[in-house]
């Protein structure tokens, strides 16, 4: 699956909202947008930098619930 693709599958989902952007608190200090998202999981992929398998998907949604600005 390409990054892209996980992308659009947070915006489908309604988890990622392209209109709003909530600063995070965390010690990584990103928005979360697609450029936020796109920032945390840009050090997956074993084998091209651009498509995730199966075990960098996993990784891909920890790094996303990681930066999620979740309520107190």
């Amino acid at each position: 699956m390409s990054k892209e693709t996980f992308i659009n599958i947070l915006v489908e989902s309604g988890i990622l909202d392209e209109k709003k952007a909530e600063e995070v608190t965390g010690p990584l200090k990103l928005k979360f947008n697609a450029e936020g998202v796109i920032a945390a999981i840009h050090n997956t992929g074993s084998f091209d930098e651009n498509y995730l398998t199966y075990v960098d998907f996993l990784e891909a949604l920890v790094r996303v619930a990681y930066i999620y600005p979740f309520s107190e």
